[in-house]
């Protein structure tokens, strides 16, 4: 994650529980919702 202090990255997973509550650990879903709105 060290790539998050220059640019946006983010941990796709499918156990977010698994991985403490941040706003870049998200769900496949999740990243491809975030990846229409940057096109959009």
């Amino acid at each position: 994650m060290e790539e998050r202090k220059e640019r946006d990255a983010y941990l796709v997973t499918g156990n977010v529980k698994h991985f403490p509550e941040k706003p870049f650990v998200v769900t496949p879903r999740q990243m491809i919702d975030i990846i229409l709105e940057s096109i959009n």
